[in-house]
């Protein structure tokens, strides 16, 4: 034969398959048969019910056309059901069989015909009972598991011959798990205990929050459905870790592909690169205001956050809070901070209309502590702690609200890298730095976020973790437990009403203690202080506020490297002897340590001017704001005397600082570059409006106008604005 008769000979093969793909069978000339099924026609398989319910229904309008009321039954059938007239024909004709079949039929079937048979069937019974053991227990259930123990299931039942004979194939694998309605899963959490073991934590948090909605404040009446708290004052606060390869690392690729690659640089390698805080309220909200109500998101960076340039600041998102953590989590210090600042904002609707908040949280350990607490009492806002081991459950963020927040984030970095030449930029570390990844990552979040609260049904999330729960018990039969087809618990779930030997086993501090213990720990806390008098609410805060200032002193961990403290021989103390009034009285102590000094009257540094005035310093967000900023110190010791530009560090004073300097509320960090060699470390200092002044220790520094030009006419040339460097506008 001919090389071309060898070709058209493939030419027409592939043709007729490709017909008979397209088009069905094909006959022997070649043209495609007449069926039911036309092009682009898919086969259905119909459960046998159905069959059965298009012959009832035929029978009925042959009895019709008997009488006179029906003209085509076949056609009319045909068409009611949208199946080809010849199945009903066809199903007809089965009506006997289809009838016996499906009367005894325990589960859903499509085929009469019985399939392949069990060949021993004690076997599999024991096999699929062994298997239901272990899903119990949370073990996996491989397929080479299930040959194993239908292997030995077989020589225990059948003996040693039936055994041997035992192929346990494929599609044995596939009978047996079709027989038993199994299939293949991907797991779906991670927890080390089932829900049942985890049900009486949920039902007694469940029952404790509504204890507490039932618990009238001294300063808000209770609402007749809602209770305590409405649902937009219920706000579920949870950690959400991202790094900058969002989803879950799949992506498609070839078939047989050894090594699947994803585009990155060496600062995205999958680690974590920040952490999103969120704060979800359990109302969606009004669309007219900004993310419908919902809180900003805090964005946690990697690192200390001492060498942050003016140009990264103003290129964050403004919707967004930024922090710096030195691993990106939320430590003591960070979640007391949020507490007193971050929430301040959060609960300023509630506070203006006279209402209570109160934050859900879990047992991270920053979130348990009594300065945490008092922080959000500044605040009106109550904390309700999760039992361990149940967020999953419990928590609104985990419950689709941060796997919603980084799906979108990934869904528009992707967008973003396929503009212009953003790929490129983005793999080129030169051009396209850290900071400006921290920059864009803002943008991000604050963007993903926003979709986020547009489209995600808050209420709904809320309503099926109990977090809307009423105190009348209306809406309780909506809550529900994953893996759970009912779910209910009531009052006596929480415990009785002494809650005295839970209570003082906190005394001596929050430590971290079975999950439920501790959560019912904080509630018997709570409630104790509550049912003590309310008329003392006001007092008992006052007290604690003062205790958690103290804690708050000892618990900061970064200590400067250096010291510094005034000697007093240096010093002239300069004071009124004879006050006039008891104010004049009262500033004597601060009297004592305004000083004037040997040293000369500060000047400042070449492209610098001085601040005439002290910055408010009254407030912990005022006090922040200084961080960051250029100051003049005046040193005066054995070693060094003069003024020294530092930068201000950070405000969180250890106990070692303060045995160092008693009145030290800051930290400054000075480099050997500015102070030509003298000092170069962190160094605690006092930073306050007492000892503020070009005579006396301190003063801000700011750029001059003329340094001003100059630096912004250079930012001009190298870029025009942070928007565009980021490709976001």
């Amino acid at each position: 034969m001919s090389i071309a008769c060898i070709e058209y000979k493939l030419f027409v093969d592939c043709r007729k398959k490709a017909l008979r793909v397209s088009m069905g069978k094909l006959r022997k000339d070649g043209i495609p048969k007449r069926s039911g099924l036309q092009e682009g026609d898919r086969r259905v398989s119909r459960p046998l019910s159905m069959k059965l319910q298009v012959v009832d229904e035929y029978r009925l309008r042959q009895r019709k056309k008997a009488n006179g009321q029906c003209c085509a039954p076949l056609q009319e059938t045909a068409e009611q059901f949208n199946v080809h007239k010849s199945l009903v024909s066809k199903w007809a004709a089965q009506e006997d069989e289809l009838r016996r079949v499906v009367s005894q039929a325990s589960v859903t079937r499509f085929s009469l015909n019985p399939g392949s048979k069990c060949r021993f069937p004690l076997a599999e019974a024991d096999t699929y009972t062994v298997c239901k053991e272990h899903r119990t227990n949370g073990l996996r259930v491989t397929a080479r598991f299930l040959r194993v123990a239908m292997r030995r299931s077989i020589l225990e039942h059948y003996g040693e011959m039936a055994a041997t004979s035992f192929r346990a194939s494929h599609r044995w694998l596939q009978a047996f798990a079709r027989r038993h309605r199994l299939s293949l899963r991907r797991k779906t959490n991670s927890k080390h205990m089932p829900i049942e073991a985890r049900l009486a934590k949920c039902k007694r948090w469940h029952a404790r929050f509504r204890r507490r909605l039932r618990r009238a404040s001294s300063t808000a009446p209770l609402h007749e459905t809602w209770g305590r708290w409405l649902p937009q004052d219920r706000i579920s606060i949870d950690q959400v870790p991202c790094n900058l390869r969002e989803g879950d690392g799949r992506t498609y690729a070839e078939v047989g592909s050894k090594r699947v690659w994803l585009v990155g640089s060496k600062q995205d390698d999958g680690k974590r690169f920040c952490t999103l805080q969120v704060a979800a309220r359990c109302a969606n909200g009004s669309p007219n205001l900004p993310r419908h109500g919902q809180a900003r998101l805090l964005v946690i960076f990697r690192g200390t956050g001492k060498r942050i340039s003016p140009e990264e600041r103003e290129a964050w998102h403004p919707g967004v809070w930024v922090r710096f953590q030195k691993k990106a989590w939320a430590d003591e210090a960070l979640c007391e901070d949020y507490a007193l600042v971050e929430m301040a904002e959060i609960t300023a609707a509630a506070r203006l209309a006279g209402r209570e908040s109160v934050a859900i949280f879990d047992n991270l350990h920053g979130q348990t502590t009594q300065t945490h607490l008092a922080n959000l009492a500044r605040n009106r806002c109550k904390r309700h702690l999760l039992p361990s081991n149940t967020t999953d459950e419990l928590q609104l963020v985990d419950a689709g609200v941060g796997h919603a927040l980084k799906t979108e984030m990934a869904h528009l970095h992707d967008d973003w890298l396929s503009k212009d030449d953003n790929l490129e930029l983005w793999t080129t570390a030169t051009n396209f730095p850290v900071w400006r990844k921290r920059a864009l990552v803002t943008w991000l979040a604050a963007q993903a976020w926003e979709n986020v609260c547009r489209r995600f049904d808050f209420e709904a999330a809320a309503t099926r973790l109990g977090m809307r729960m009423t105190i009348d018990g209306s809406g309780d039969e909506l809550i529900r437990m994953q893996g759970m087809e009912q779910y209910f618990f009531c009052d006596d779930d929480g415990g009785g009403s002494d809650y005295g030997s839970e209570a003082m086993s906190e005394v001596g501090g929050m430590e971290q203690m079975d999950g439920l213990q501790l959560g019912s720990q904080e509630d018997a806390q709570v409630e104790m202080h509550e049912l003590s008098g309310n008329e003392n609410e006001n007092e008992n805060e006052s007290t604690l506020l003062m205790g958690a200032q103290s804690i708050d002193e000892m618990t900061r961990t970064e200590s400067p490297i250096s010291q510094h403290n005034h000697e007093m021989s240096y010093v002239i103390v300069e004071y009124d002897c004879n006050p006039s009034s008891n104010e004049e009285a009262a500033d004597i102590s601060f009297a004592e340590h305004s000083v004037k000094s040997c040293l000369p009257q500060a000047e400042a540094p070449p492209g610098y001017i001085i601040v005439e005035t002290c910055p408010p310093l009254d407030t912990r967000r005022q006090q922040r704001s200084l961080v960051g900023k250029m100051i003049l110190y005046g040193w005066e010791d054995y070693e060094r005397t003069g003024w020294f530009v530092g930068r201000v560090a950070h405000n969180r004073v250890t106990a070692r600082d303060k045995r160092e300097v008693a009145t030290a509320n800051f930290v400054v960090r000075y480099t050997a570059t500015q102070t030509d060699g003298q000092i170069d470390g962190l160094v605690a200092c006092e930073l306050s409006a007492r000892t503020y002044g070009a005579s006396q220790w301190w003063v801000l520094l700011q750029h001059s106008r003329a340094d001003l030009c100059h630096r912004s006419a250079a930012l001009g040339r190298s870029d025009s604005s942070n928007g565009e460097q980021l490709g976001l506008l």
